[in-house]
C-alpha cells in the first residue's frame, strides 16, 4: 500500500480545543484514551518546541484521531466506535487516542496545530505513527478493513498472506468458483458481504480498482452491460430486494445496496449500483457502473467519488 503523505496540504483551518475536558481522560469503547493539548505534547509530539519535524515520544505504534465532537460531525460520532472496536483487536500492539478538534472555535481557543500540521476542515483525521518511521495519514470515516491494512501494514509491518485482500464472502479455497452468465464468471458476492444478498463495502472508483481478490477483477463496461442482457427478475431473500440475473442454475442475485453518502446509506433496498472498470473518455473524473431498479438498469456513467457497491469477475 502506498504511503500516505503526513503533510495534509488539501486540508487547513481546523483548530485544536486547547480547552477539551482539561486534566480528564475519557476512555472509549476498547481503551480509546482522549487527549488534552499538555496529553498530546507529553505523549504524542511537542509541537511547540519542534514544528518541522513529528518526533514521536511513545512507545508502541500509535493511531490518533483528530475529530470533533460536536453534533453536526455525524460521520466523527459514528467512527468513534469504529476506533474504539479497532481497540479492542489491537490492545498491546498499537495505542489509540482521539483529540478534539473544532474549527469553529475562536482564535483564542485554538492552539495552532493547524499550522504545524496543515490540517483542514475535512475530518476525521487519522494519524498512523509507527515507531522511527515517518507516520501516514487516512482522512475521513473509513472502513475497519481500511484500517487493519494500514495499520498490519505501516504500523506493524505485518507480512501479507497472498490472499490478504480477498474480501470476505469470496472464499476460493472454499470451492466458491462464481457463476458463469454469457461467458463471464461473477463472483456470487458483493466485495464485503458474507451472503448473496449482503450489501458489502462500498467503494470509490479508485478504491474499487484494488478491491477484488487475487485472481478477480472488476467488470468491463461491455461485461457490465452483458449482465444486463441476462436480467431475469426482482427477488427479495432475507429482506433484501435486489435482481436476479442469468438462467437455471447459473444465476447471481445483486441486491439494491443503493450508494454510500457521507457515510450514510442512501436508496437502500430500492436501487444498486455496482462499478465498473472502465472510464468515461469524454469526463476524466468519471467511469462506468450498473444503475439497476426494480424496473430498469442501465450502464451510465457516474463521478468516480461515488462510493458504489463492488461485484468481481474471474480474471
Amino acid at each position: 500500500m502506498k504511503k500516505l503523505a503526513f503533510i495534509l496540504a488539501a486540508l487547513i483551518g481546523l483548530g485544536l480545543s486547547a480547552n477539551a475536558q482539561q486534566g480528564d481522560e475519557r476512555v472509549t469503547i476498547g481503551g480509546v484514551v482522549w487527549l488534552t493539548k499538555a496529553e498530546y505534547l507529553t505523549k504524542i509530539h511537542n509541537f511547540e518546541k519542534d514544528k518541522t519535524e513529528l518526533k514521536y515520544l511513545g512507545n508502541k505504534p500509535a493511531v490518533v484521531v483528530f475529530t470533533p465532537t460536536a453534533k453536526w460531525c455525524g460521520p466523527c460520532n459514528l467512527f468513534q466506535k469504529t476506533i474504539g472496536e479497532l481497540a479492542a483487536e489491537y490492545v498491546g500492539k498499537v495505542l489509540f487516542y482521539m483529540v478534539e478538534t473544532d474549527f469553529s472555535y475562536s482564535d483564542d481557543k485554538k492552539n495552532g496545530i493547524a499550522e504545524v500540521y496543515g490540517l483542514g476542515n475535512s475530518v476525521p483525521v487519522s494519524l498512523l505513527i509507527p515507531l522511527g518511521e515517518t507516520p501516514s495519514t487516512i482522512v475521513g470515516n473509513k472502513s475497519k478493513d481500511i484500517f487493519r491494512n494500514a495499520i498490519d501494514e505501516h504500523l506493524l509491518k505485518t507480512p501479507k498472506a497472498d490472499n490478504s485482500s480477498e474480501p470476505v464472502g469470496i472464499k476460493q479455497a472454499q470451492g466458491d468458483e462464481g457463476v458463469t452468465i454469457g461467458g463471464v464468471t461473477w463472483a456470487t458476492r458483493n466485495v464485503g458481504a458474507v451472503s448473496p444478498e449482503d450489501y458489502g463495502d462500498y467503494y470509490t472508483w479508485e478504491e474499487a480498482q484494488r478491491a477484488c481478490p487475487k485472481g478477480w477483477r472488476l467488470p468491463t463496461k461491455e461485461e457490465l452491460e452483458s449482465l444486463l442482457n441476462a436480467w431475469n427478475d426482482v427477488e427479495t431473500i432475507n429482506s433484501n430486494d435486489g435482481i436476479e440475473f442469468g438462467s437455471g442454475f447459473n444465476t447471481v442475485f445483486l441486491p439494491f445496496g443503493g450508494e454510500q453518502y457521507n457515510n450514510k446509506i442512501g436508496d437502500k433496498n430500492f436501487a444498486g449500483y455496482y462499478w465498473g472498470s472502465t472510464q468515461f473518455n469524454q469526463y476524466p473524473d468519471a467511469a462506468y457502473c450498473i444503475d439497476m431498479y426494480d424496473m430498469d438498469g442501465d450502464v451510465s456513467f457516474r463521478s468516480k467519488d461515488s462510493r458504489f457497491s463492488v461485484r468481481c469477475v474471474k480474471k
